[in-house]
């Protein structure tokens, strides 16, 4: 197999690993969005229950805004930002594939990590049979 033809199939692979990345962080995106969303609703809820039990004096009302504002910022944080923003490396995504996908039978991380040894040993970073598969 030619270098030009190896570093095709390399790209490649590393396109579906791209593609798959997208994927995952879509599912993180709307999975971060509906527990946000249901930790609003529920926050809001608590506030009107809160504030219909309560007298409603100007300071209880703008505690209890603040506070539920607090709960939604915290969940969106914690749901949302933080899984977003963590950096997933190739091998975690690969190992993800794989699960999903048994028929791959850890092809994907195998490509990988032979990509990382030949890496270190100065070597072709490709493999000609783990590309072609």
């Amino acid at each position: 197999m030619r270098r030009s033809d190896r570093r095709r199939a390399y790209d490649e692979l590393l396109g579906v690993i791209r593609g798959v990345r997208r994927r995952w962080r879509t599912r993180v995106l709307l999975r971060g969005l509906a527990v946000s969303a249901g930790v609003a609703v529920v926050a809001t809820l608590v506030a009107g229950a809160l504030l219909g039990s309560l007298e409603p004096a100007p300071a209880v009302v703008a505690g209890v805004r603040v506070a539920t504002a607090g709960v939604v910022l915290l969940a969106v944080a914690l749901f949302l930002a933080r899984p977003l923003f963590r950096r997933v490396p190739d091998e975690t995504v690969a190992l993800y594939l794989e699960e999903h996908e048994p028929s791959l039978e850890a092809a994907v991380l195998s490509a990988l990590e032979a990509r990382d040894d030949d890496d270190a040993a100065g070597a072709a970073p490709f493999s000609d049979a783990l590309l072609l598969r």
